[in-house]
């Protein structure tokens, strides 16, 4: 009766757990939806890159969105875990392909072990924040939060991963790519809902 009451009390909490982490594996996945729906154009404004890295189960690509910094050439990318499944994909297998906007390039990923550097993409990614996103970064501290001494601190929290890029003749992983049949398919349903309603006139 006790594990049967516990149950029956806990399968709410559960349910809601369970909803509360399917919605944020879909906002997670909602960048690289975009691009196969072909709006990558507009999403190339944003400091999302879509990370093309080799699957362990397949073999193939597997897509994730990361929100990136740029310095010159160099691209950062960071994950909040050491135990992120795209961190470990990278170093399985440091060859990747990255998806900017448009545009598509074969990269390394290195993992950056120089604490100055990881410091420096820190603070890349507190200051170049987008304006809807500085207070996840900021936390409301804004001078606090680049302080030298609270960058260094804080940069150990994080796995900051540079991606090199790599002659193209060596691409290995597909990118994510645009599939526009759902067009198609929007056509044909608008098409026949405008036939529908012309006949519901007639009659």
């Amino acid at each position: 009766m006790i594990l049967e009451s516990m149950s029956q009390t806990e399968s709410p909490f559960i349910a809601d757990q369970e909803l509360i982490r399917a919605r944020k594996r879909f906002i997670r996945r909602m960048p690289v939806f975009l691009y196969r729906l072909g709006f990558g154009p507009l999403l190339g404004v944003m400091p999302i890159l879509i990370l093309s890295a080799r699957s362990r189960s397949t073999g193939g690509s597997h897509y994730t969105p990361l929100e990136f910094r740029r310095q010159g050439s160099r691209i950062y990318v960071l994950a909040t875990s050491p135990d992120a499944q795209w961190l470990d994909r990278v170093t399985r297998d440091p060859n990747v392909t990255v998806r900017i906007g448009t545009r598509s390039f074969p990269a390394q990923a290195v993992r950056v072990q120089d604490a100055g550097e990881a410091v420096r993409a820190l603070y890349l990614f507190r200051m170049n924040a987008p304006i809807p996103l500085r207070w996840i970064y900021w936390s409301g501290r804004n001078r606090e939060a680049v302080r030298p001494n609270v960058l260094k601190s804080n940069a150990r929290r994080y796995t900051f991963v540079r991606l090199e890029r790599i002659p193209d003749e060596r691409k290995a992983l597909e990118p994510v790519a645009a599939d526009r049949a759902w067009i198609t398919i929007l056509v044909i349903a608008a098409l026949v809902l405008l036939r529908l309603a012309a006949r519901s006139r007639r009659g």
